[in-house]
């Protein structure tokens, strides 16, 4: 696989292959996303997908594109306390370590 013109190779983490690797993350991911209040999470679905519905595009967010990702997950500051999720920057930064 070639990734920006470097060639890489798939990564393997303790004999898991990279859509294992996603598995376990979204595992986690779900796990923390439980809502806390069953009556507020509805009330904001609803609205959240009433505002989705007529959602029609942002000029902004247009031009992502995988190199700007690349860019700003290896431009984060390491050394900084993890986020609600538990994922500190060298989470993301250095999977393989």
């Amino acid at each position: 696989m070639e990734i920006f013109g470097k060639k890489q190779h798939p990564a393997v983490i303790d004999n898991c292959d990279e859509k294992a690797i996603a598995d376990c993350f979204a595992t986690v991911f779900q796990s923390v996303s439980v809502p806390n209040f069953a009556q507020r999470h509805e009330q904001l679905s609803r609205e959240f997908y009433q505002r989705f519905t007529s959602y029609n595009g942002n000029v902004l967010y247009s031009n992502i594109d995988v190199e700007m990702v690349y860019k700003c997950i290896h431009n984060m500051k390491v050394g900084k306390a993890p986020g609600i999720d538990g994922l500190s920057t060298e989470h993301i930064t250095f999977p393989h370590n």
